[in-house]
């Protein structure tokens, strides 16, 4: 038995209001909310095959707020199915985004895709694209930043009828962006120790996919800033985790033995009734 990263799951940030969050993912964003412990909420827009693809909970009062310049999570990105998705997405932000204090922050050409990146009211980046017809049927390929889209345009076409509540054309959690003090060791670390495979380079980033040819689930990027903040888990809003899933309990298993067997120091594991997971700590 072996194991493989089947695909990105979901990021836990700790924010400082998680009901003004979730109504900002739930009423704008369109994710619906299907677990809940106290103000800890999980969200989804595929509740059968990805339980949850973002939690928010909340902070302690006087924890540290993100700041941009830090090492680790740069932004979580979730493709969305279409250009008319990602437009209707765009512009609900834009028109309702500030009265959760969000904050559209930019748009992307990336040639094979088209995005665009926002701020949530603790400063969390999160991205939204949708891949071109084209690069849809080559398959994966590099971003490569090339300018600005215009998403403001009027959507011509009806939005496709969903359940009730379901409004968000969002397909996937994409990746996570990491910023690392010293990408060689962090590339080295999730390459041989959860077997990611290097599939792009391009904008000062390292993509990272399961397999071979496959969808990124990570991507790296090196800090240029030597003051940097190191990430503080529990201790600070923002990110507290990511997830990776693998196919199976067998190959979690196997993960699990694979990082002990290389001297990993596991944080813990958990059942959570829905998944069972091993949580451990990367180089930052």
């Amino acid at each position: 038995m072996d194991f493989t990263i089947r695909r990105a799951g979901h990021v836990v940030l700790r924010v400082t209001d998680p009901i003004a969050a979730r109504d900002f993912l739930e009423k704008v964003i369109g994710f619906q909310t299907y677990g809940q412990e106290g103000t800890f909420f999980f969200l989804t827009a595929h509740p059968v095959s990805n339980h949850h693809m973002i939690a928010v909970r909340p902070g302690r009062p006087g924890e540290r707020l993100p700041d941009a310049r830090q090492i680790g999570m740069v932004s979580i990105a979730y493709e969305v199915n279409t250009f008319d998705e990602l437009r209707r997405i765009y512009q609900r932000i834009k028109a309702d985004g500030p009265a959760y204090g969000v904050t559209l922050l930019r748009t992307e050409d990336r040639g094979t895709t088209d995005g665009f990146i926002c701020a949530d009211h603790d400063g969390n980046q999160l991205e939204f694209y949708s891949r071109r017809a084209a690069a849809e049927a080559a398959g994966n390929a590099p971003f490569v930043l090339r300018g600005e889209v215009d998403l403001d345009a009027p959507v011509s076409a009806p939005a496709p009828e969903r359940a009730p509540n379901l409004r968000v054309g969002i397909r996937r959690t994409s990746h996570l962006t990491l910023r690392c003090r010293d990408l060689g060791a962090s590339r080295k670390f999730y390459e041989e120790m959860l077997r990611l495979v290097p599939v792009a380079e391009a904008n000062g980033r390292t993509y990272l996919a399961g397999v071979a040819g496959g969808q990124p689930v990570l991507a790296l990027e090196a800090s240029t800033d030597a003051g940097a903040p190191l990430p503080t888990p529990k201790k600070m809003f923002g990110m507290e985790h990511f997830s990776m899933e693998v196919a199976s309990f067998p190959e979690l298993q196997t993960a699990y033995r694979h990082l002990k067997s290389r001297g990993i120091d596991v944080h813990h594991t958990m059942d959570h009734g829905v998944t069972n997971s091993v949580y451990f700590i990367d180089p930052d």
